[in-house]
């Protein structure tokens, strides 16, 4: 059974898009001082890289055994 969807209260939709518009702001300001910080220290991006690629084998290895 779907819930029915109601509207948010009045004044309440200023306060999400407020909302939302700081937290996408704080992902790019972040975003890009990674990117600066991954650019500068290239062993750090590798090891990066490496700890994805093994936690994505991990995640495939469990999905292969489940």
């Amino acid at each position: 059974m779907c819930a029915r969807a109601t509207r948010p209260p009045p004044g309440c939709s200023g306060l999400l898009q407020t909302g939302s518009f700081l937290y996408l702001t704080l992902l790019i300001f972040g975003g890009t001082r990674l990117s600066e910080a991954f650019r500068r220290r290239k062993r750090l991006s590798a090891g990066a890289t490496s700890a994805a690629g093994v936690l994505f084998l991990g995640f495939a290895a469990k999905l292969a055994v489940s």
